[in-house]
């Protein structure tokens, strides 16, 4: 679904959906795998850090 409403909606522009569907066509490049593997660092960094604030107001309010 991402790569039909990206083609609609980005003009000229090459965004990430496009890049690594122009990228499986030729063969995927070891920077997709980099870039998508600090994506999702990045997303557990931010969980993780979520959870101990969380975790730590919790503990402070009782």
């Amino acid at each position: 679904d991402d790569f039909i409403v990206t083609t609609f909606n980005s003009g000229r522009i090459v965004t990430f959906p496009i890049y690594i569907w122009g990228a499986a066509q030729r063969g995927i490049p070891p920077q997709v795998n980099v870039i998508a593997s600090l994506m999702f660092l990045g997303s557990l960094l931010l969980v993780l850090v979520a959870s101990l604030i969380s975790k730590n107001r919790r503990a402070t309010k009782v």
